[in-house]
């Protein structure tokens, strides 16, 4: 499972211009709010966020997502409201089937 990113690797995902759909684990979603500004992304996915993070900084670094697609593990529910409340945007949720 990723980490946690460092304010060195979040400067280097801001460097990529062309960075207009991130998909970010919830290891580094604890990280994301030390980014830099990432004003070209308008899609944002969030990969089996717990409900627990802090992202009330998100929309200092994430000014303009169009779009927040939530990727849930099969047994959740919904998007936890603690982050929909948070992020700006239009919100999906998905289910994450694993295949053995």
């Amino acid at each position: 499972m990723p980490g946690e990113l460092s304010r060195a690797d979040w400067s280097e995902v801001a460097a990529l211009a062309g960075l207009r759909e991130p998909r970010i684990h919830r290891g580094a979603l604890g990280s994301l709010v030390s980014a830099p500004p990432l004003p070209a992304v308008e899609h944002l996915e969030l990969r089996k966020p717990t409900g627990n993070e802090d992202l009330s900084g998100l929309r200092t670094v994430l000014p303009n997502p169009r779009t927040v697609k939530f990727v849930l593990d099969s047994d959740t529910g919904t998007a936890p409201e603690q982050l929909t409340r948070q992020l700006p945007g239009e919100h999906t949720t998905t289910k994450n089937h694993n295949v053995l």
